[in-house]
């Protein structure tokens, strides 16, 4: 899709903003909250559909999707919580699906680089590492009885800091 000039930089400016409330709201209450996400889904399509008409709407609803879709097995599986879906979708009805794919892998290497810090702070970290390397172990050798993974720490990460976070390294690259 070929961009008007404008238009990227209102939709980058709009995801900036965002993507700083977003991180603050997330550190202080560990919630995103749905007004802020869905209005900034919305000011993609309004964007995007006042500057492309149909194209503005397929490129905003693809990057939605995508955003959505990237995130949504991690929240199937409780690993994320709904708020950071509906963020990564949000990113990707501003800036586009190829934009939401580098945006995801920015908040990844900021996500690992969170839990890390986290667990290296709590003094899990070691025991985390264990109990990975020998539940994947157990689970690769068949003929050795498998041990869960249950033992690995559970402490919560603000992953919504993470999205914002690369999401704003994201708009510097991309």
């Amino acid at each position: 899709m070929r961009f008007w000039r404008g238009e990227d930089l209102l939709a980058s400016g709009v995801l900036a903003a965002v993507l700083i409330l977003a991180a603050a709201m997330d550190l202080r209450t560990q919630r995103i909250p749905n007004w802020l996400t869905g209005s900034a889904l919305m000011a993609g399509f309004l964007i995007h559909t006042w500057a492309s008409g149909l194209e503005g709407i397929k490129f905003s609803a693809a990057g939605g999707a995508a955003g959505f879709g990237l995130f949504a097995l991690f929240f199937l599986a409780g690993w994320m919580g709904g708020g950071d879906v509906k963020l990564m979708a949000a990113v990707g009805s501003l800036k586009g699906v190829w934009f939401v794919l580098h945006a995801a892998f920015y908040a990844g290497l900021v996500g690992g680089a969170l839990a890390l810090s986290v667990m290296i702070w709590k003094g899990t970290l070691w025991r985390n590492l264990r109990n990975m390397a020998v539940s994947a172990y157990t689970t690769l050798h068949p003929r050795r009885k498998r041990v869960p993974l249950g033992d690995v720490s559970q402490e919560r990460i603000p992953f919504g800091l993470a999205i914002s976070l690369g999401g704003l390294w994201a708009l510097l690259v991309v």
